[in-house]
């Protein structure tokens, strides 16, 4: 006996299992630091609703930094600091992780730059500076491109080090 499937269901589940792998192994990084960059909660939710069913490499560094970014757009004192907690908390961790990640080093110092001194998160941008400057070469044609256009408004980097 043999179990017929009909031809659209197998369809939709190779359409729907095409979309979720490319989902979860690739970021769109001209996207992600452009929306990093914008003071818009609905961007910066839609794409941490992306990122948390993907399995981007470094995900928890680039959830993270979002997370921070949004704690200074939410009401309420104590979401704010929770939520920038959560997200410093998975930067954090995926420094420790990968110390040597220059990317990661930049997410950090966009965060540093805007986050108000209470949260106390403005120690390691001379450090992050340096790593990101002597990696930039290294870097993916889209990351350089971030990193170039975040320097020349950045308190930190500047144009010239590239």
């Amino acid at each position: 006996m043999k179990i017929r499937i009909p031809a659209v269901s197998v369809l939709v589940l190779m359409v729907s299992l095409s979309y979720a792998l490319k989902a979860q192994k690739t970021l769109d990084r001209e996207k992600y630091y452009s929306i990093i960059q914008q003071d818009e909660l609905m961007p910066i939710d839609e794409e941490l609703e992306a990122l948390n069913t993907s399995s981007v490499k470094g995900k928890p560094a680039f959830m993270g930094a979002l997370m921070m970014k949004k704690a200074g757009m939410i009401k309420g004192a104590s979401k704010k600091l929770k939520l920038f907690k959560k997200g410093s908390n998975q930067l954090e961790a995926a420094i420790t992780e990968d110390p040597e990640n220059a990317e990661y080093r930049f997410l950090r110092l966009i965060i540093q730059e805007h986050a108000p001194g209470i949260v106390n998160y403005h120690n390691d941008k001379a450090q992050d500076k340096e790593l990101i400057v002597s990696s930039f070469k290294k870097f993916p044609s889209e990351l350089q491109k971030a990193v170039s256009n975040y320097s020349s408004n950045s308190k930190t980097l500047d144009p010239k080090d590239f």
